[in-house]
């Protein structure tokens, strides 16, 4: 598959669109979730560490654990194995297209469906009964379809007291903004586009799917007023996008 056909493809996405590339064998499992290979592939492992250092109730014996919008990248499949390992239970929320894309287990449930949008009843008879949630580089997606009101409203709900969830790989413009007018992002950007080539900054255009510092503060604020305490948190820097990225933690109290 050629490059211009990629960009098309991976471009403009959204959950209708992600049941397309699940099902295209054409694409690797990291272009399946809207990534191109070099993002991802062999930084996994990587990722699945950091979010452990920061969800420690996926360290927990026998807790039960939700995934919203898992994918079908290596990812699930290490969350997967913890929670064989640890006696946990895990629900994975996606379309069934991108559930199939992954192995079923007894201890593993697989709700095909838009969350929150298609997911209030489930959640409401769901209340108080995870220890973690990890939403990972989804949020901007489901903020250009749904509401990230309702969506901080229903995480708020599931978690079980003690519980932490973790919104992760947000995609931040102001952070990114910051980073590239420094020299050491000017230095990163020309690496990779050429020692003539300068990043493009706009500190007043936000596009969509995008979140700036507003927004970022913004969902600490609603999380708080749901009575759960909510916390921004950097990735480790030798992720791929920790420059341009954050995360953020919602802990709620026994």
């Amino acid at each position: 598959m050629n490059e211009e056909y990629k960009i098309a493809k991976l471009s403009d996405l959204d959950f209708n669109k992600f049941k397309l590339l699940a099902n295209d064998e054409s694409l690797s499992r990291f272009e399946k979730i809207g990534f191109f290979n070099h993002f991802r592939e062999g930084k996994e492992t990587l990722i699945w560490e950091d979010i452990q250092s920061k969800v420690s109730a996926l360290a927990m014996e026998n807790a039960r654990v939700l995934d919203i919008g898992p994918g079908c990248s290596d990812l699930p499949f290490m969350l997967l194995k913890n929670a064989e390992e640890k006696g946990q239970n895990v629900v994975l929320i996606d379309s069934q297209e991108m559930l199939n894309q992954l192995p079923d287990f007894s201890f593993c449930e697989k709700f095909s469906a838009m969350f929150p949008n298609e997911t209030k009843q489930w959640s409401k008879e769901n209340k108080s009964s995870f220890q973690a949630i990890i939403c990972y580089s989804v949020l901007h997606y489901i903020a250009a379809e749904s509401s990230v009101e309702l969506f901080i409203e229903a995480v708020c709900e599931l978690l079980a007291p003690g519980g932490i969830a973790l919104i992760g790989d947000i995609p931040n413009v102001s952070k990114r903004n910051r980073f590239f007018s420094s020299e050491e992002g000017i230095r990163y950007h020309q690496n990779n586009h050429g020692p003539n080539s300068f990043p493009e900054i706009n500190w007043n255009e936000k596009k969509p799917g995008e979140f700036n510092d507003e927004d970022v503060f913004s969902i600490l604020k609603m999380a708080r007023e749901n009575g759960v305490e909510a916390f921004v948190l950097p990735q480790n820097n030798a992720l791929p996008m920790a420059n341009r990225r954050e995360d953020i933690l919602f802990v709620k109290y026994k």
